[in-house]
């Protein structure tokens, strides 16, 4: 395979959790910084003011960020209070350069306290934080066909000699047949010389299929490849039995493995039969349990890998 490495488009956006105890006794209190793996230019914690407002009778909790990227940040968040029935779901975007604070009101100040209002329990306020952070990043990547004059170039700018169409719900793309028998294409979607001119994809976006193709000829449609693209590239190369393509998709999963794709990779890599990236992610997630890492969309991991990241967090580990 001749192609250039691919970078990895990431969305830029990270899982957000924390659980904050605070004593009755110390109200005026802020909470450490806390770190985002995978992102160590920005932090963030949360701080409880009791006597806040003009008249200072209004409790407010203020969440701070600490950024130094250039870029806008947007947090969409729920900060909660599960004994006080109290919820405070927000987005909020913190423009580069200005003050990066958000509060958010719990109640008059007298309310805290009450014990009707059950914000303490055994002396006790447990706050709880969850939610997403974006990083708004504006990188302008031109899509485009590797420019240099390669056999494969020349072959798929070659449309009057291709003789074989695939249809993608009404799109359609055409290449060689020899070209995709050489890929490994598996024969049940491949044409042969029986006169197949014709193959049907089914479940599977376009553009994935179209980039897959192209792969065959040594083609990138762009410099940079994001983890929804590479999971759905692996789980095709997986149907169609593209192994080098596979292969690919398996090595750039695993060395752009994070807490924003983990979940994603782990399940596509159960759809396309992939063990060993499989079985990075599994101790990947695992660690983050062990941890108490946030992960991206962890609520939709495979129920089956699900179960069993449950029981092996309380395993003991020992080597020889």
């Amino acid at each position: 395979m001749t192609a250039v490495k691919r970078k990895y488009a990431s969305e830029e956006i990270y899982p957000l959790s924390m659980e904050w105890i605070i004593n009755k006794d110390n109200l005026n209190v802020t909470s450490p910084f806390m770190q985002i793996p995978n992102l160590p230019e920005i932090t963030y914690s949360l701080s409880l003011n009791p006597n806040a407002g003009k008249k200072e009778d209004q409790a407010i909790l203020c969440f701070h960020l600490k950024s130094d990227k250039n870029a806008d940040i947007i947090v969409n968040a729920v900060i909660s209070c599960k004994s006080a029935v109290f919820e405070h779901e927000w987005i909020y975007t913190f423009k580069k350069g200005e003050t990066n604070t958000y509060n958010a009101r719990i109640c008059f100040s007298d309310e805290l306290l009450d014990s009707d209002s059950e914000f303490f329990i055994n002396n006790q306020m447990i706050i709880e934080l969850k939610g997403t952070l974006k990083v708004e990043i504006v990188t302008e990547v031109e899509s485009k066909i590797t420019k240099y004059e390669s056999l494969g170039f020349i072959l798929w700018k070659s449309e009057g000699d291709k003789n074989v169409v695939i249809a993608v719900g009404e799109n359609e793309l055409k290449a060689h047949k020899l070209v995709l028998k050489r890929r490994n294409l598996h024969s049940s979607a491949a044409p042969n010389n029986a006169g197949v001119d014709k193959i049907q994809i089914h479940h599977c976006p376009f553009e994935t299929v179209k980039e897959g193709i192209m792969f065959c000829y040594d083609i990138q449609l762009s410099e940079t490849l994001s983890a929804d693209s590479a999971s759905k590239l692996l789980i095709f190369s997986n149907n169609y039995e593209i192994k080098d393509l596979k292969k690919n998709m398996e090595e750039f999963c695993i060395e752009n493995l994070s807490v924003s794709n983990a979940v994603g990779f782990a399940n596509a890599s159960i759809s396309a039969n992939s063990e060993n990236l499989k079985q990075k992610c599994f101790d990947f997630l695992l660690k983050c349990m062990k941890d108490g890492t946030a992960v991206k969309n962890i609520q939709k991991i495979n129920l089956e890998m699900k179960e069993t990241l449950f029981f092996k967090s309380f395993y003991a580990k020992c080597e020889a």
